[in-house]
């Protein structure tokens, strides 16, 4: 990835990137492939193996009459690794691959391991397999520890800061507020503001939660898994940057670019 800033300290507190297959991927409805635990036991060590079975409701009108049935899924595996702190988790079932981390510090990092997995669960880069949603959210929760619990200035961008000036006198005890957008093949949908977990006292820890959750509203064929991830964690960057403003870059501090 080009021109991408890398910071030495962020504020993400949890990032996750998930597939959802086209159809249930029936070779790992009910085991995993040959070696595939021992492949992740150094990063995912503790593993739990859940027995699944979905359920679902349909409702129609017959003869003004309102009708209910309920179908249960034949049962599969739903597996979870983690990581012995519990920072990192892969889950893994026949409808849909997640990897979640808390422990960011680069893209390049925490991609690794979920392209790994997906290449050995289908059988490879090049395996004839599509996925109806591909989905990448990063949550970053900004404490810079420092200044009063409503001034943002020069850590925010004041685009995103505006309900401060709109109530003007009054005392503000939380502002969120939604984007959604789509760009080029992406779309977004990015929660940001001050959720203030003291509510509804004013409050007292200075907190500014930038949440973007980026997905790919089209089937994406695995051969593509990695470039379209890498197109949902530039569009997120992106934000991301339109967001801060540079007291927080210099107290995250740069280090390069990508």
């Amino acid at each position: 990835m080009e021109n991408v800033r890398i910071y030495k300290k962020n504020f993400i507190t949890q990032v996750v990137i998930r597939a959802d297959f086209q159809v249930p991927h029936q070779a790992i409805k009910t085991s995993l492939p040959g070696g595939f635990e021992e492949e992740f036991a150094t990063l995912l060590p503790l593993v739990e193996v859940r027995d699944t079975q979905t359920q679902e409701v349909t409702f129609k009108v017959q003869q003004r009459q309102p009708e209910f049935s309920h179908k249960a899924s034949e049962p599969f595996k739903t597996w979870v690794l983690r990581s012995d702190d519990g920072s990192q988790a892969l889950t893994i079932c026949q409808d849909w691959v997640s990897f979640s981390s808390s422990t960011y510090t680069r893209y390049s990092a925490f991609i690794a391991p979920f392209l790994k997995a997906m290449n050995a669960l289908v059988g490879g880069e090049d395996a004839d397999v599509s996925y109806r949603r591909l989905g990448l959210r990063y949550i970053d929760e900004v404490k810079p520890g420092e200044g009063r619990p409503l001034e943002w200035d020069g850590f925010i961008a004041p685009a995103l800061t505006g309900s401060l000036a709109f109530v003007g006198a009054d005392r503000l005890l939380r502002a969120m507020g939604v984007i959604e957008v789509e760009v080029e093949e992406c779309r977004m949908r990015m929660q940001y503001g001050m959720p203030n977990p003291d509510f509804p006292a004013a409050a007292v820890d200075k907190l500014f939660v930038i949440d973007c959750d980026a997905y790919v509203p089209a089937l994406v064929e695995h051969k593509d898994l990695q470039a379209q991830s890498e197109r949902l964690n530039r569009t997120v960057y992106d934000y991301f940057e339109r967001a801060i403003d540079d007291r927080l870059r210099a107290m995250m501090e740069p280090e390069e670019q990508q």
